[in-house]
Order: structure tokens, then C-alpha cells, then sequence
């Protein structure tokens, strides 16, 4: 149980920093859509990933 909670927290740091890694080159900003597609996840886990950023801003 700890192992797949692991890999799962893993996962989403892995995400979360390509995330930030694709919106940081973009120059015109992106939508959740877009971000979602190189992502290659549904829009909802692009939102939830960043949600903490929207936050601090």
C-alpha cells in the first residue's frame, strides 16, 4: 500500500513540475486545455496540478 502511494505522490510531483516547465516557456500564457494535452491528462488533473500556483497569485 505504501509503495503505490508512493509511485502515485511521485507521479504527481513528475507532473506538476512539467506543468510548470511547460507554462514557464510559454510566452502568451496557456490555457488549462492546452496544458492538459501535453500533459496527456484530463483537463481536471491539469486544474488540480495547478491550483497551488493560481493561489500564490
Amino acid at each position: 500500500m505504501a509503495e503505490s502511494r508512493r509511485a502515485a505522490e511521485t507521479q504527481t510531483l513528475a507532473r506538476s513540475l512539467r506543468t510548470l516547465q511547460f507554462a514557464g516557456t510559454a510566452i502568451d500564457g496557456l490555457s488549462i486545455q492546452e496544458i492538459a494535452g501535453e500533459l496527456d491528462v484530463h483537463r481536471s488533473i491539469a486544474s488540480r496540478l495547478l491550483s497551488p500556483a493560481r493561489k500564490r497569485t
